[in-house]
């Protein structure tokens, strides 16, 4: 039996990724069919509060547009893949904490349903069968299809997945795994700098609880942090993902200058 390696380990990963999502899409569409989550008292929130009082620095939060500053974070992220002699293990990384975050979100949601904060989701819940159609749509947007391509199940955005936030984590893992790769100081504070930015468009009425951010700020960082802390002796998990024999011990740092003329 041929032993899959390299690029063949990597579609591996990535197959898995997508079954993940394919059952990630599936609980929030679940969710969306509980009253508890579009008719419940939304929850006291300070920031929430604060911006309700005029608060100058929280009232201007709904203005961050973080869906820009991920899509500026991805933009760099797959510039570090094309240019990076280790892209694969990075690429791996990538997917890996995609997956274990989407297995936690999707948990936490199925068990505990909170009441979304945004008024525009008032009365929005699915019937019972509405849930596969929504899955496939859910499943399609999150690869990057447009709704206007499929038009597959109801559109428009979740809204009973408070626990947590699916914009933080993948704000805080395109962040930490860019950062992998990267020798840069200053530009690592950047990328710091903007993905807090982000963090903070993700605390408004009209998105997620503050609670969520942090909960999933702290989650998606411990992660990380145990799975760098493992590779000192890694589990048969961690050296399928890593491939240690083929892409070396550590990934290389690289500077900005030294990517660009891998690209050239």
């Amino acid at each position: 039996m041929t032993r899959v390696v390299g690029w063949g380990r990597t579609l591996s990963i990535l197959g898995c990724y997508i079954l993940i999502v394919m059952a990630h899409s599936y609980v929030l569409a679940l969710g969306e069919t509980r009253l508890a989550c579009v008719n419940g008292q939304p929850l006291y929130d300070i920031a929430h509060d604060l911006a309700a009082t005029g608060n100058w620095f929280f009232s201007k939060l709904i203005f961050i547009n973080h869906d820009v500053i991920i899509f500026t974070l991805l933009g760099f992220l797959i510039f570090l893949f094309i240019g990076h002699p280790q892209r694969q293990i990075l690429i791996r990384r990538y997917l890996v904490f995609n997956i274990v975050m989407s297995v936690i979100r999707a948990l936490l949601i199925f068990v505990t349903t909170i009441p979304n904060p945004n008024g525009a989701c008032t009365g929005r819940y699915l019937a019972d069968s509405e849930v596969i159609a929504r899955s496939i749509g859910l499943t399609l947007s999150a690869m990057g299809v447009p709704y206007d391509w499929h038009s597959i199940g109801i559109e428009g955005d979740t809204c009973c997945d408070m626990i947590i936030s699916g914009h933080t984590s993948m704000l805080v893992i395109l962040c930490m795994v860019i950062l992998m790769g990267i020798s840069n100081t200053l530009l690592k504070v950047g990328f710091w700098i903007l993905t807090s930015i982000g963090l903070l468009g993700v605390i408004t009425v009209e998105r997620h609880y503050t609670v969520d951010m942090l909960a999933t700020l702290i989650i998606v960082v411990l992660m990380i942090s145990v799975y760098k802390q493992s590779l000192a002796k890694p589990s048969w998990a961690v050296r399928f993902i890593e491939e240690q024999d083929k892409f070396g011990d550590q990934i290389a740092k690289m500077s900005i200058r030294q990517l660009i003329r891998r690209h050239l």
